[in-house]
């Protein structure tokens, strides 16, 4: 996690009365820089992102399927939606599964292709505001191969891409 930027985020809006802090912040994420564009209070500035290798938390051994992980996988899962809807309309299971399996077994590494490239990005960003471990992060995209050849089999080569915008169009 990226204390800076964590702190930065949590203390740009005011308290409410029932004394819970309302975000009054904006970040637009620029992924081919890997900076946020941060707008709070009528100001903006760019922040760099770090490397995953510095934003890694440590390993509570949680257990993928809990809720704790839904800001993890949606960052994830998000960025294939995003990619299928601005840059790859015929989008199907087997690219993406074959990225999720990438960034699986080396989720450090930021791979070439387009989708791989998003996901990373995105990922960094999450990682800036969430405590996950590089093990949660492998789960993660553990999990997420494990949805897209389900739904693969269920739906035909675009089954899991149909599901997700489904399920992000909500």
């Amino acid at each position: 996690m990226d204390q800076e930027l964590s702190e930065i985020v949590r203390s740009s809006g005011p308290l409410t009365p029932d004394k819970t802090r309302k975000l009054g912040v904006t970040l637009l994420f620029d992924e081919r820089a890997h900076e946020v564009e941060i707008a709070a209070r009528g100001e903006k500035r760019r922040y760099k992102l770090k490397p995953l290798t510095e934003l890694y938390g440590k390993d509570r051994g949680v257990d993928i399927k809990s809720d704790e992980f839904v800001p993890l996988l949606a960052a994830i899962e998000e960025q294939v939606v995003l990619h299928n809807m601005e840059e790859a309309p015929s989008l199907s299971d087997g690219p993406v599964l074959l990225v999720m399996k990438q960034l699986g077994m080396d989720p450090d590494h930021e791979p070439a292709e387009p989708l791989g490239k998003r996901i990373h990005g995105a990922l960094r960003l999450c990682l800036s505001l969430n405590e996950y471990s590089r093990q949660n992060v492998k789960g993660a995209f553990r999990q997420i191969s494990k949805s897209i050849q389900l739904h693969t089999s269920m739906g035909g080569t675009r089954g899991y891409v149909a599901f997700i915008r489904e399920f992000f169009g909500k």
